[in-house]
């Protein structure tokens, strides 16, 4: 969704976008605003933990959601190995939450990793 803000000075008619928010996929926005591709690390979490499938979404510029399709809820030790495992690959102490949900519907062409970031971009000048 995009938020529309005054005309452009210039004289130009077609809208100006002021602000859009929404989803940017396979990106983290780290907290001093810059943005990265995300490595997490995911073929080492699947070395320690039996996964069908898995989401990761950054929630804050701070905090990640992990939400995980499995047989049955992972003990608290390989969570925390897991947590250990993005630390280290995303080389920043994320809080992580974990989330266990039924299987995601198949998306053409989808793949296992993704990594979304819920973000709003500011567009306004200065």
């Amino acid at each position: 969704m995009a938020e529309i803000r005054a005309p452009c000075g210039c004289g130009r008619t077609l809208p100006v976008l002021r602000r859009i928010n929404g989803c940017v996929r396979n990106m983290l926005r780290m907290l001093d605003g810059s943005s990265k591709w995300p490595n997490p690390g995911f073929r080492a979490i699947m070395a320690v933990a039996p996964l069908q499938q898995f989401q990761l979404v950054q929630t804050d510029a701070e905090a990640l959601e992990l939400k995980l399709v499995v047989q049955e809820s992972l003990l608290a030790d390989l969570e925390q190995e897991i947590v250990a495992i993005l630390h280290r690959f995303l080389d920043y102490l994320f809080q992580i939450k974990f989330t266990y949900s039924i299987p995601f519907p198949a998306v053409p062409a989808a793949s296992m990793r993704i990594s979304c970031a819920c973000l709003t971009f500011d567009m306004s000048p200065g």
